[in-house]
Parts: structure tokens; C-alpha cells; sequence
């Protein structure tokens, strides 16, 4: 093995239920939200995912269910 030059990721994260102005986190993978790490390019992928899938319903998360169906969504959606 031989380590990147530049290794390069980004930290994303969903909250798991409506978070209020002033409510504190948790630790990973408790109650509060889930977090984890992607490439840059899986990065964009999955935010243009997201904004695909809002554009499917009425209001700014309505096409959005979930974690695992914006991944299945991200990876069976036809692309140009």
C-alpha cells in the first residue's frame, strides 16, 4: 500500500428526526442523525441525488425518504 498524495473526503451528515434550533447532537449512530464519510465525486452524486428526488414532490424534502433509497435512487437513475 502506499498512501495518497493528497487524500481527499467529506464528512456528510442526515439528521434521523426534525431537529429544533438549539437541540444538541448525539453521538454517531444514536438518536439524532447518521454520519459518514464519501469520496468528493460520490459527494456530488449524492446531492444531486437529493435535488433530483426533491424535484419529484411537493416541498423541500418531499421526494427524500430516506438514506438507503437516495443511494438506491443514486445508483439505478439514468444519468447523462
Amino acid at each position: 500500500m502506499v498512501p495518497l498524495e493528497n487524500p481527499s473526503a467529506e464528512v456528510c451528515s442526515v439528521a434521523k428526526k426534525d431537529l429544533k434550533s438549539g437541540d444538541g447532537l448525539d453521538a454517531i449512530g444514536e438518536y439524532a442523525y447518521r454520519a459518514w464519510i464519501m469520496s468528493p465525486e460520490d459527494t456530488v452524486s449524492f446531492a444531486q441525488a437529493t435535488s433530483a428526488l426533491n424535484a419529484t414532490g411537493l416541498g423541500s424534502q418531499a421526494g427524500v425518504e430516506s438514506f438507503e433509497h437516495t443511494l438506491n435512487f443514486m445508483k439505478t437513475a439514468k444519468t447523462k
